[in-house]
């Protein structure tokens, strides 16, 4: 994220939090040698941590949405469920210990994400900005 000015928005509150996310997505680049040595309380703890920290992030987007009036909010929430489906899905793929779990939420939530900042986000983006200025 540090080196891609596409996955900025210029507001603190949301490119810092996307860039903990990144912070959490590094995590799962080791996953695979913690899985064979069966490390699940590690892993489960890994995916929490994704999983709450998204919920976390992606409700203080739609607030900011919210508040900022930015009209496509219900497309937007639209992808955010879409998301947070996906990584449930993933949940119960852990709970099977499923070995190619990892590399499907490396390849699955990285993408997704970067495409939804550079899709979604950019499109609320000005509004959110506005909003802030007001407040």
């Amino acid at each position: 994220m540090d080196n891609n000015k596409k996955l900025l928005l210029n507001i603190p509150k949301i490119d810092d939090r996307h860039y903990k996310l990144f912070e959490l997505f590094k995590l799962f680049d080791k996953v695979p040698e913690r899985f064979k040595k069966n490390d699940s309380k590690h892993l489960e703890t890994i995916i929490s941590d994704l999983e709450d920290y998204i919920k976390y992030h992606l409700s203080l987007e739609e607030e900011l949405m919210q508040k900022a009036g930015f009209d496509d909010i219900e497309n937007h929430k639209k992808q955010h469920r879409y998301f947070i489906k996906r990584i449930k899905e993933m949940r119960l793929e852990f709970n099977y210990m499923n070995p190619l779990l990892f590399d499907k939420i490396n390849v699955f939530v990285k993408k997704w994400f970067i495409s939804h900042i550079i899709l979604y986000d950019q499109q609320c983006k000005n509004a959110i900005i506005n909003y802030l200025r007001i407040e």
